[in-house]
C-alpha cells in the first residue's frame, strides 16, 4: 500500500521517521514545515498554525504558546499511520500529542 503526502497538491510518498513511524508528509514538505526549504509551488500545508485541542477535545483546553511551526505535529486521530485522509489528521502541540497518544495507547499499535 502506497501512502501519499497529506498536503494538498503534493503527490509524493510519505517519509519514514525512525524504524517504524511514518510521517504523514513527504520529506520535502516535512523540511518546509520547519523552514528548512520553501514549500513547492502549488502545494499547501494541511497542518494548521495552532493546536486543535484549543477546543478542549481532550478534557482541557490547550494553552500552549506556539513560537514556530515545528512546535506543532500532525496526529493520526485513529492511530493508523497509513490512514492519511484529511478527516483523520489533526494538528496538535507536542504536549497534547503526547497526552493523546498516551490516552489511546497509540504507541502500542505498531506492527
Amino acid at each position: 500500500m502506497t501512502t501519499l503526502c497529506i498536503n494538498k497538491g503534493c503527490n509524493r510518498k510519505v517519509a519514514k521517521s525512525g524504524k517504524y513511524k511514518l510521517r504523514p508528509v513527504c520529506w520535502k514538505c516535512h523540511e518546509a514545515s520547519y523552514g528548512k526549504r520553501p514549500l513547492e509551488e502549488g502545494v499547501s500545508f494541511t497542518k494548521k498554525d495552532y493546536c486543535e485541542n484549543i477546543d478542549g477535545r481532550f478534557g482541557y483546553k490547550c494553552t500552549a504558546h506556539i513560537p514556530y511551526p515545528g512546535a506543532l505535529e500532525l496526529d493520526h486521530i485513529d492511530g493508523n499511520q497509513l490512514n492519511n485522509i484529511p478527516k483523520n489528521i489533526q494538528t496538535l502541540c507536542k504536549v497534547c500529542h503526547s497526552y493523546k497518544s498516551h490516552l489511546n495507547g497509540d504507541y502500542r499499535k505498531r506492527g
